[in-house]
């Protein structure tokens, strides 16, 4: 009952102000919003208003456009009174009843936005910020590809922190973990090494499209180990211990999303060290 009560105030209000400015044939249909939902809006107009037509929305005329609405059915005699959808513009503004209309020939993109209040967010905009690589590691250390072997398989998580045209800050968490063997005078000993690089990582790109192109990548953080180490009938002792490490790559990222890039990682004070090439995808 308030809806329409508020419907009908607000088209005495149109038709007192805007059939009082007749217009030239060639001048656009002017309304005013006369009631609104989340994702419509209810526009009261002197004359009658046809499916398909796209309006600029503002609070006052001449003011900037907050919003566009386009007409979904209308009613073909008096009240003449048009039900919208209606794409936000100004994430900050407001639409209130009695907010200005006019008809527009600009086109809404509805398959790239959401429609009414939805559209607006706050949380940041663009592709998802995770991403995955996968690939290989290849020990540089005589001691460790001895005892464990010459390939580990690779895994990094990453989770992007901010990013501009030409740089992206992220948070990368990264696992490998191979078992090997080692002689204890005539037994063999068992070792069987985790590490888990938490590093936070910048990548710069190289070429002037932000979107794909050659990039170069340096990280540093925290190299988690658990390395255990057993001699069967003898010891069997893992040690926990957490040290600084860094990694630098260089790669190639396409508009897609997907990169191959090469690189080498250092955990300090570790045997654990050596060039990595991996294959990655964003989600």
């Amino acid at each position: 009952m308030h809806t329409r009560i508020s419907v009908f105030a607000a088209l005495f209000l149109v038709l007192a102000v805007l059939l009082s400015m007749p217009l030239a044939a060639q001048e656009p249909l002017r309304g005013l919003v006369v009631d609104r939902g989340s994702d419509a809006l209810w526009l009261g107009f002197p004359s009658a208003a046809q499916k398909g037509m796209v309006f600029n929305v503002m609070l006052v005329p001449g003011s900037e456009v907050v919003a566009r609405a386009k007409i979904l059915e209308a009613t073909p005699d008096a009240p003449y009174v048009a039900k919208a959808s209606f794409t936000m513009l100004d994430k900050k503004a407001f639409i209130p009843i009695g907010a200005y209309v006019e008809a527009t020939n600009v086109a809404v993109a509805d398959r790239d936005k959401e429609p009414g209040y939805k559209a607006v967010t706050l949380g940041p905009k663009g592709p998802n910020p995770l991403s995955l690589q996968a690939g290989v590691f290849f020990p540089s250390s005589d001691e460790l590809s001895e005892e464990t072997d010459q390939a580990w398989p690779a895994l990094q998580l990453n989770y992007r922190l901010c990013k501009s045209e030409s740089t992206e800050v992220s948070l990368g968490v990264a696992h490998y973990r191979k078992r090997g063997t080692f002689p204890v005078g005539l037994v063999t000993g068992l070792r069987n090494l985790q590490m888990i690089p938490v590093t936070v990582d910048v990548k710069f790109r190289m070429s002037e499209d932000a979107k794909k192109g050659w990039y170069g990548k340096v990280g540093a953080g925290a190299f988690i180990a658990n390395d255990r180490r057993a001699i069967p009938a003898v010891s069997d002792e893992t040690v926990h211990s957490t040290t600084i490490g860094w990694q630098a790559a260089l790669g190639y990222e396409n508009k897609r999303g997907r990169s191959a890039q090469l690189g080498y990682i250092d955990a300090r004070h570790r045997d654990f060290k050596g060039v990595t090439f991996t294959l990655g995808a964003r989600f």
